[in-house]
């Protein structure tokens, strides 16, 4: 509800999954995973400014013959924003994310078709976590939009799909390991719009968009993210 300009929500979220995957393409063990959470989302919107923010607290485990682990998990973030002149926004943004690894990530060990790698997980690598800060500006009138944002984040036990140059004999696939490390990531986006023609609800409108990003890890450029 609204009162006075704060919106706000609470939720808990409980999860079990059991999966299991058969077949000569299978490459991640029979797995139970498990998880709970209670999160609380607030917002304060006086109109020409706000503020915003959540916090979740999670705990995840994973259990199956290559990997027995629980995670705890504390994400939080805050933001602010202001509407100084009609038709213009600009926000800004902070966050502090912390997950939990999957199956895939603790005990793959396989060959993946889909990826065309044979990929091998490690039972022992830590929860990921980052930090981030992220930037908004957006215009809007009956004819034009503007939208740019940016962001940076900056990671603590990242988790990458790495080649290792081996080979595996049986599937021909390239071995790929998952590994950890410190990473870095920056970029930028821009949309803008623009209606040409209007009648009732019939609209005739352009639009354009591109975006940039940048990423390193500690074991060298972030893989599969494409060059400039």
């Amino acid at each position: 509800p609204d009162r006075d300009g704060w919106q706000g929500a609470v939720g808990v979220q409980v999860l079990r999954r059991d999966f299991e995957a058969i077949g000569g393409e299978a490459f991640v063990p029979p797995t139970v995973t498990k998880e709970s959470g209670v999160f609380t989302l607030q917002r304060l919107d006086r109109d020409s400014w706000g503020i915003e923010g959540g916090v979740r607290v999670d705990t995840r485990s994973v259990r199956n013959v290559r990997a027995d682990r629980d995670f705890t998990n504390l994400s939080a973030s805050v933001g602010v924003f202001v509407r100084p002149f009609e038709g213009w926004f600009f926000g800004a943004s902070a966050s502090r994310t912390s997950r939990g690894l999957t199956e895939e990530e603790l005990s793959s060990f396989g060959a993946h078709p889909a990826t065309g790698a044979f990929e091998v997980g490690d039972p022992t690598l830590d929860k990921e976590v980052s930090y981030s800060l992220d930037t908004t500006a957006h215009y809007s009138d009956e004819t034009w939009t503007l939208d740019l944002h940016g962001f940076y984040a900056d990671y603590d036990n990242f988790i990458d799909l790495v080649p290792t140059g081996a080979v595996d004999a049986d599937s021909g696939f390239p071995v790929f390991n998952f590994v950890q490390g410190g990473a870095e990531f920056y970029g930028a986006e821009a949309e803008i719009g623009y209606t040409a023609w209007r009648s009732g609800e019939r609209s005739f409108r352009l639009e354009a968009s591109g975006d940039y990003v940048h990423g390193t890890t500690d074991a060298g450029p972030a893989v599969r993210i494409p060059p400039w």
